[in-house]
């Protein structure tokens, strides 16, 4: 599947010219950065389906893999230094932020609700025209029915 963006525009967002080697590592990224934001909302065909957030999206994860494809938690030149502590250990590789999987979600689920299929433990049996029953007292191998369809009287 196509990347939500091109290199391009991740070019236009970037504040450094690329090199050719660079472009082909932000191909990558852009890739890896789309099929993060596929992951986490909607396996959507391309740009022109996918919402406009999505593009978005994948084109911040990518410009911060881009600033720091080394993975460096500083850089010191001189007197200045930069500090990239909150990438932890995602630093160097393409990643979605929290707020950036909360937002995907919210595109794809916008009310948090979700249907859960329930399933019964153990082996389960036709209840049609199946009387249940309810042990007596004395032994457990002479119950009596509290329902049968029969009668439909419980």
């Amino acid at each position: 599947m196509d990347p939500f963006a091109t290199v391009d525009e991740l070019a236009a967002r970037l504040d450094f010219e690329m090199s050719p080697k660079e472009r082909s590592m932000a191909e990558g990224a852009l890739d890896d950065a789309s099929m993060l934001v596929r992951a986490h909302g909607k396996n959507w065909p391309d740009a022109v389906t996918a919402p406009y957030l999505a593009k978005t999206i994948t084109l911040s994860a990518a410009k911060r893999y881009m600033a720091n494809p080394d993975g460096f938690i500083t850089s010191r030149a001189g007197d200045e230094t930069v500090g990239w502590d909150e990438q932890g250990e995602q630093a160097g590789s393409v990643y979605l932020t929290a707020a950036e999987i909360k937002l995907l979600t919210r595109i794809v689920r916008p009310n948090g609700l979700v249907s859960v299929p329930v399933i019964a433990y153990g082996p389960t049996r036709a209840t049609e025209d199946v009387p249940g029953y309810v042990p007596a007292e004395g032994s457990i191998n002479s119950p009596f029915p509290y329902f049968s369809s029969e009668t439909s009287v419980w």
